[in-house]
């Protein structure tokens, strides 16, 4: 919510006598699993305002103090599936890539202020993550889709038996923050 996020803001110019934040990370997202023509309108655009809008509207807050002191970081967690589009996660996916084209331009359009844009890929990690996206796949009644639905618990049974901890995300997102000139993209794990 932009409230929540003036309300941050506001909090952190205080604390910190008008400097703001020297690192943003944007790391709120989540996934929902389906067939696309199944998806409805306002779980595609609830998707978009969490995992694109929401990430947008934190950047535009922090920027302007990061530009003008000529330095900071934004850091924006992608996924793996921001480079590879997956059956199922295709509403997922698809604000995924939203994130890395605009992360791309990001880091372009700032870097002459000394601000560093990096994107963070993970990989397959041991969070909530699966839960929400695998457990709740829908299907209309008589969906011509119901055979490969059904085979989401296999689908999670692949997923799960990659999954690393999520300390491999937070060191590649310290590699972000310490490096004297950042990597554009870092995937976790390698």
């Amino acid at each position: 919510k932009q409230s929540s996020i003036d309300d941050a803001k506001r909090e952190i110019d205080e604390a910190t006598a008008g400097h703001g934040v020297d690192v943003v990370v944007n790391n709120a997202g989540y996934g929902k699993m389906g067939p696309l023509e199944e998806v409805t309108h306002e779980a595609l655009v609830a998707q978009y305002e969490t995992n694109v809008f929401g990430l947008m509207a934190v950047t535009r807050a922090f920027l302007p103090a990061m530009r003008t002191r000529g330095s900071g970081r934004i850091i924006n967690v992608s996924s793996i599936g921001g480079r590879v589009t997956f059956p199922m996660m295709g509403a997922y996916n698809s604000t995924k890539y939203a994130v890395e084209s605009l992360s791309d331009a990001l880091r372009v359009e700032v870097a002459p202020f000394g601000v560093f844009v990096s994107l963070i890929e993970p990989g397959a990690i041991k969070t909530e993550f699966a839960d929400v996206a695998m457990g709740g796949i829908e299907t209309l009644p008589g969906s011509p889709y119901a055979g490969a639905t059904s085979k989401a618990d296999e689908m999670r049974k692949v997923f799960e038996a990659t999954e690393v901890g999520p300390e491999v995300t937070s060191r590649a997102i310290l590699r972000a923050v310490e490096s004297r000139r950042p990597r554009a993209r870092y995937v976790a794990p390698r």
